[in-house]
């Protein structure tokens, strides 16, 4: 495990998160239900109602995800919205929390009122909408 990350902690997001319907991506778990690597990704997957969003080399909107990020003393739990990578201010993807994480104290459910906002904003997206905003540009500014 990186430092300052034990993998009770890293069960207890892992746990957290798949609790409120999210899924472990770009990782598996080990024979405890622990993410084998502390670099783990959780995404929502009913975003945008649900509807299915094929990918494309990577421009395709992003739905929500939480990471952790190891790189600062203290391991920090990221949380960012869903949208777009570039998109105008109202379809942009943006860190709205970064959690630091406290070995055996740190209270997830504090989260909870932060994640329902993220996750109803997320199901009611209109992917079209995020789509036409990224390859126009700003909902569609350069069309004129």
């Amino acid at each position: 495990m990186a430092a300052g990350i034990f993998p009770a902690d890293l069960k207890q997001v892992h746990d957290f998160f798949v609790g409120r319907g999210w899924r472990l991506i770009y990782n598996d778990l080990d024979e405890e239900g622990v993410p084998r690597n502390p670099e783990a990704l959780w995404g929502y997957a009913p975003g945008y109602g649900g509807a299915t969003i094929n990918s494309l080399d990577g421009v395709e909107p992003s739905k929500p995800d939480a990471a952790l990020n190891l790189e600062s003393d203290k391991p920090e739990l990221e949380i960012t919205t869903a949208g777009n990578e570039n998109g105008c201010p109202q379809h942009a993807r943006h860190v709205v929390i970064s959690l630091e994480l406290t070995a055996g104290t740190t209270e997830l459910d504090s989260l909870n009122p932060v994640l329902d906002e993220i996750e109803s904003a997320a199901r009611a997206m209109n992917p079209r909408e995020l789509i036409e905003c990224r390859f126009f540009g700003a909902c569609g500014a350069s069309r004129g």
